[in-house]
C-alpha cells in the first residue's frame, strides 16, 4: 500500500514537474520527518506536524493518543481535509483504513466528534462509502472470529457516518467549504455531495451494511441505513440550512437540486412534510424562505413536491371521514381547513406551474385525491376561489367529466366511488356551493348548458346504480340553485330522501375560508394533545350517617358488638391475602406493584399500543383489543379514534415476540373494520397501495378486508387446509410470514367449486347461503367499503407504476381477497353487475403476470371460478345477462384458460378444468334458451 503513496523522484525530473506528495531521498536524513524523534537526553520528542506530508507519515507509524488528538485537531484547522485535494484524499484514506480500526475504541467522544466533522465533505463521505463497500463482502463471506472482527469495523464506520451527517449544521458546513472554491469546482463538489447524500449511494451502502450486521431484536439500528429516518434527517438538515441563508445566496439553487434528487429515494412525502413544517412551524414569518426554495425547483421537482404535499396534508393533518348523520358535519374542522388553505396558498405563491399541476391533479383520471376524504378537496377549492379563472376552468372541466359517457362507463369505480363516493361529484357540489355564495354567473351558465343536461341523462341511463344515484343528486342540487320552486328538478324516489342523499346535498352548504398559517398549527396542537389520564383519588372513609336503606342492608349482613368501650366506630376487616408474586425471600421494597391493568377505554388502548417500550402494555393491548373494540363498536368513543387506532394496529411490530401476535392483531383489525366498514375499509385499501409497509403487513391489510367481509356476511370459518404448497412455504420462509389466514377459506372455496363442476354423481352442492340479516349487513357496504376502493386504487397504482404492490405474492393475495369478498356477498348483492364488470377487466389485465407466476395463476383461476359461479347463481336471467354483457370477456378468458389447462398440473389443472366446465355450462344454457325463443317465435 505504501508503494502506491510513496513515489520516488524520477532522475529526469525538472523544476516544472509536479512535486510528489512524499519523496524517498538517498540522503541519510529524509525530508519527511519520522513520527517520533529521540532527543539528546533519550526522551521521545513529539513528531513534527508542520506539513500535510508529516501528518500522513505520523498516521502511518502508529501514533500515540496524544499525537492522534493533535492530528485530528489540525485536520479541521491548519490542514482542512474537507477541501478537495490529493493530500486530503490520502489523509482520509489513511484515517479510515489504519487509524479507525486501531484507535476507534480508545477515542473520547470529543475526539470522535472531531474526526466526524473532519470527514463532513464529499471526500470524507465518499471515503466512508468506499470503505464500507470493501468491508461488506468480507463480513458476508466469512464466519467466526474473522467475521466478528470485520463486523466491528463496519459498525464503527456506521457510527462514524452517523456522527458525520448527524451533527447540527453538517449540510451548511459542506456548502461553506464548497462555496470557498471557484465556481466550477464548487459546482462539481456540490454535485458529488448530492449524488452521495440525496442520490441514494450513501443510503444504499449503509442499508446493505446494516443488513450484514445481523442485529438482534433489542439492538440499536443505525438511522443511516433506514430510509424513512434517513430522509427525515435529509429534509431536516435542508430546512435548517434554509433558515440561515440570505435571500441573494447562491445556495438556494444548490438546495433545490438536493431536494429534487431526494424525491427519488422513495420517501417524498416524508421529505416534503419535514421540510415544509421544519421551515414554517419554527418561524412562520420566514415562510418566504420556503417560497424561495420552491421557486428554484425544476418542473419535475415542483410536481413531486406539490403532489406529495397534498397527500401528506390529507393523510396527516385533515379528517379522514365525516359522520353522515350530522347536519353541520363540516363545521367540526372549519379552523383546520382555513389554516390548511392558508398554508397551501402560501406554498403555491401564485406560481403558474403549481397552479397547472394542481388543476391537472384535480381533474385527471387518477387524481383528485382518490381514496382520500373530502377535506383535501375543500382546501383546494377554497384556495382556487381567489383565482376566478382557475376556479372557472376547474368547474367547467369537472362538468365535462360528469357528462362524458365514456368517462362514466370506463373510469375505475374508485374514481366514481371514493368514500364518501365520487370525487368528481364532490368537486362539482363544492364548486356549485361556492359559486352560489359568491353569486358567480358560471353556475347558471353550466346549469343551463348541454353538459349538465347530458350528464344527468347519461347517468340516469347508466347500468351502474351508483352512477344513477349521483346523477340525481347533482341534478337536484343544481336545480335548487338556478330554478324557482315550481320548476325545480325532483325525482321523488326513496334514494334521494335517504340519510346518505341528505349528506350529499349538504356538501353545497360547506362554507370555508382562507385563514392564516398560525391557525393551522394551533388546530394541529389541539388535535394532537392527548387527553390527560384521570388519577384515581385514594379511597377515604366516610363517617357520615348512612341512609336507612344502607343501614338495613348492613344489619342484615352483620351485627356489631357495642360492648367494647374502645370501639372507635370503624368496622374491622380481615387481613387481605398475599399477592401471588410475594415471596419470603424477596425484599418487599424491591417488588414492582405498578403493573398496568387491562384497558377499559379506547384512549387507554391507544396509549398502550403507543408504549412500544413496555412489554406488559403491548401484551395487554393486543390481548384485549378485539373485545374492547367490539364492546365499544356503537359508541362515539370509538368513531372519534378510528384512524389513529387503525394506524397503530397496522404498523405494530412484534418486537417482543408475543405469543399469537399475528392472530391477536388480525382479530383487532377485523373487529375495527366490522365496527366501521365504510371508514376502515377504504383506509385499509389506501394503506395497502400507498402506505409505508412491508410485504407481510400489506398482506395483513388485504386479509383483514377478506375476513371482515365474511364476518359481515355471517359466514363461519372453514376447517384448516392441508399443508401449504412448496411455493407458499418458500415465500413464508423467505419473508418470515405467519400462516395465511385466507388459506383455509380459499382452500374450501377451491374444493367446493371444483367438486361442483365435476361430472355427475360426484358433484357436491355449494355452501348454504348466509343468514339474510347478516347478508344485508354486507350488501350495504360491500361496494363502497371493500370492492370499489380495492379495485380503483389498484388501477391507480398500476398506472403510476407503483412497485410496492407488484410482488407476485401480493398480487395473488389481492386477487384472492377480491374473490373472497365476492363470494361472501353472493348473488343477491346489489351492484353485482358493476362489481363483476370491474372484476372481469382486472382479471384479464393480470393474464400477463399470471403467465409467469404460478401463485398468481392459481389466484386468477379461483377468482374466475367464483365470478362465474356467483353470476350463474342468479338463475337463468343471471347467466343470460353474463353472456350478453360479458360475452367478449368470457371468450377471451376461455381461450386463455384452455392454454393454461394444457400445461397445468395438480390443483392448478383442476381449477382450469372447473373454469372451462362452468363457462361451457353457462354458454350452453344460453344457447338452449336462445334456440327455444327462436322456435317459439317461428
Amino acid at each position: 500500500m505504501d508503494n502506491l503513496l510513496l513515489r520516488p523522484r524520477p532522475a529526469t525530473s525538472t523544476a516544472s514537474q509536479d512535486e510528489p506528495l512524499l519523496s524517498i531521498s538517498a540522503s541519510p536524513h529524509p525530508t519527511a520527518p519520522t513520527p517520533t524523534q529521540v532527543a539528546a537526553n533519550g526522551d521521545t520528542a513529539p513528531p513534527d506536524l508542520s506539513t500535510e506530508a508529516a501528518l500522513l507519515a505520523a498516521l502511518r507509524n502508529a501514533p500515540s493518543n496524544a499525537t492522534l488528538a493533535a492530528i485530528l485537531k489540525l485536520c479541521r484547522t491548519k490542514f482542512d481535509i474537507r477541501a478537495s485535494s490529493p493530500a486530503a484524499s490520502q489523509l482520509v484514506k489513511c484515517l479510515l483504513e489504519t487509524t479507525l480500526p486501531d484507535h476507534w475504541a480508545t477515542l473520547t467522544h470529543k475526539q470522535r466528534a472531531q474526526l466526524a466533522k473532519a470527514l463532513t465533505s464529499p471526500t470524507g463521505l465518499g471515503g466512508l462509502v468506499a470503505r464500507l463497500r470493501a468491508l461488506i463482502p468480507r463480513v458476508r463471506d466469512r464466519d467466526g472470529a474473522m467475521a466478528d472482527a470485520e463486523r466491528g469495523n463496519v459498525d464503527a464506520l456506521l457510527e462514524l457516518l452517523e456522527l458525520s451527517l448527524g451533527h447540527a449544521g453538517s449540510m451548511g458546513e459542506v456548502w461553506a467549504v464548497a462555496g470557498a472554491q471557484p465556481e466550477v469546482k464548487r459546482d462539481l463538489l456540490w454535485r458529488e455531495y448530492v449524488t452521495l447524500v440525496a442520490g441514494g449511494r450513501l443510503l444504499a451502502v449503509a442499508a446493505e451494511a446494516e443488513s450484514v450486521m445481523k442485529r438482534g431484536p433489542g439492538e440499536k439500528r443505525r438511522w443511516v441505513g433506514d430510509g424513512l429516518r434517513y430522509c427525515t434527517w435529509l429534509a431536516g438538515e435542508a430546512a435548517a440550512t434554509c433558515l440561515k441563508l440570505e435571500a441573494d445566496s447562491g445556495a438556494w439553487k444548490a438546495l433545490a437540486l438536493l431536494i429534487t434528487s431526494g424525491f427519488r429515494l422513495g420517501y417524498s412525502g416524508t421529505i416534503v412534510d419535514t421540510l415544509t413544517h421544519g421551515i414554517v412551524r419554527s418561524q412562520q414569518d420566514q415562510i418566504w424562505r420556503l417560497q424561495k426554495l420552491l421557486s428554484c425547483l425544476s418542473a419535475h421537482g415542483k410536481r413531486s413536491y406539490l403532489i406529495s404535499f397534498l397527500n401528506e396534508l390529507s393523510d396527516r393533518n385533515l379528517k379522514s371521514a365525516y359522520p353522515t348523520s350530522e347536519k353541520d358535519w363540516w363545521q367540526e374542522d372549519v379552523s383546520t381547513i382555513a389554516g390548511a388553505a392558508a398554508l397551501l396558498q402560501r406554498v403555491m405563491n401564485n406560481d403558474e406551474e403549481f397552479r397547472d399541476i394542481l388543476m391537472e391533479w384535480l381533474t385527471s383520471g387518477t387524481g383528485g385525491g382518490v381514496g382520500k376524504s373530502i377535506a383535501i378537496r375543500r382546501v383546494i377549492i377554497t384556495v382556487l376561489m381567489s383565482d376566478q379563472l382557475s376556479f372557472r376552468a376547474l368547474f367547467e372541466k369537472s362538468m365535462q367529466q360528469f357528462a362524458d359517457k365514456l368517462w362514466i362507463r370506463h373510469t375505475p369505480l374508485m374514481r366514481q366511488e371514493a368514500h364518501p363516493p365520487t370525487v368528481n361529484v364532490q368537486i362539482l357540489l363544492l364548486c356549485a356551493g361556492a359559486a352560489h355564495r359568491a353569486n358567480l354567473p358560471i353556475l347558471t351558465k353550466l346549469a343551463k348548458g348541454a353538459d349538465f343536461l347530458n350528464g344527468v341523462s347519461n347517468r340516469l341511463a347508466a347500468s351502474s346504480q351508483r352512477a344513477r344515484f349521483l346523477g340525481m343528486i347533482v341534478g337536484e342540487a343544481f336545480s335548487r340553485f338556478t330554478d324557482n320552486a315550481m320548476s325545480r328538478m325532483t325525482f321523488g324516489v326513496e334514494e334521494t330522501e335517504s340519510e346518505e342523499a341528505r349528506w350529499w346535498k349538504s356538501i353545497t352548504k360547506v362554507e370555508d375560508r382562507v385563514g392564516d398559517v398560525q391557525e393551522f398549527y394551533t388546530s394541529m396542537k389541539a388535535v394532537t394533545k392527548r387527553a390527560p389520564v384521570k388519577k384515581e383519588k385514594p379511597a377515604s372513609v366516610s363517617v357520615s350517617k348512612p341512609s336507612t336503606a344502607a343501614s338495613t342492608s348492613a344489619s342484615a349482613i352483620t351485627v356489631l358488638d357495642d360492648s367494647d368501650s374502645d370501639s372507635d366506630g370503624f368496622t374491622p376487616y380481615a387481613k387481605p391475602d398475599s399477592d401471588p408474586e410475594d415471596s419470603a425471600d424477596e425484599d418487599a421494597t424491591t417488588i414492582d406493584r405498578s403493573k398496568p391493568t387491562a384497558p377499559v377505554y379506547i384512549r387507554d388502548l391507544i396509549l398502550y399500543l403507543r408504549a412500544t417500550d413496555s412489554y406488559d402494555k403491548q401484551h395487554l393491548a393486543l390481548t384485549h383489543a378485539a373485545a374492547l373494540i367490539r364492546r365499544k363498536s356503537a359508541s362515539r368513543e370509538l368513531t372519534s379514534h378510528l384512524s389513529p387506532l387503525a394506524a397503530l394496529l397496522a404498523a405494530l411490530d412484534d418486537r417482543y415476540e408475543l405469543p399469537s401476535f399475528a392472530t391477536l392483531r388480525l382479530n383487532a383489525l377485523i373487529a375495527l373494520t366490522v365496527a366501521a366498514p365504510l371508514t376502515i375499509g377504504p383506509w385499509l385499501a389506501q394503506q395497502f397501495v400507498s402506505g409505508d409497509y412491508g410485504l407481510a403487513q400489506r398482506a395483513v391489510l388485504l386479509t383483514t378486508i377478506g375476513l371482515s367481509a365474511r364476518e359481515l356476511a355471517g359466514l363461519t370459518p372453514p376447517p384448516a387446509p392441508p399443508a401449504p404448497s412448496a411455493a407458499a412455504a418458500r415465500i413464508a420462509a423467505r419473508w418470515g410470514a405467519d400462516p395465511d389466514p385466507l388459506a383455509p377459506i380459499t382452500h374450501a372455496l377451491t374444493t367446493s367449486l371444483v367438486a361442483s363442476a365435476a361430472p355427475t354423481p360426484v358433484r357436491t352442492s355449494r355452501r348454504a347461503p348466509p343468514p339474510p340479516t347478516a347478508a344485508r349487513a354486507l350488501h350495504a357496504v360491500v361496494g363502497p367499503a371493500f370492492f370499489a376502493p380495492l379495485t380503483g386504487l389498484w388501477w391507480v397504482a398500476t398506472r403510476d407504476g407503483n412497485r410496492a404492490v407488484a410482488h407476485p405474492h401480493l398480487i395473488a393475495t389481492f386477487v384472492r381477497t377480491l374473490a373472497v369478498v365476492l363470494d361472501a356477498a353472493g348473488s343477491a348483492a346489489p351492484g353485482l353487475g358493476e362489481m363483476g364488470g370491474e372484476m372481469w377487466r382486472l382479471l384479464l389485465a393480470l393474464r400477463g403476470v399470471a403467465a409467469g407466476e404460478a401463485i398468481v395463476r392459481e389466484a386468477v383461476l379461483l377468482a374466475v371460478l367464483v365470478l362465474v359461479e356467483v353470476s350463474a347463481a342468479q338463475g337463468v336471467e343471471g347467466r343470460r345477462r353474463m353472456v350478453e354483457e360479458r360475452g367478449r370477456e368470457l371468450v377471451e378468458m376461455k381461450e386463455w384458460v384452455e392454454g393454461v389447462f394444457e400445461d397445468a398440473e395438480g390443483e392448478e389443472r383442476g381449477l382450469a378444468a372447473a373454469v372451462l366446465v362452468k363457462i361451457g355450462e353457462v354458454v350452453e344454457e344460453f344457447q338452449k334458451s336462445l334456440w327455444g325463443e327462436l322456435e317459439m317465435g317461428t
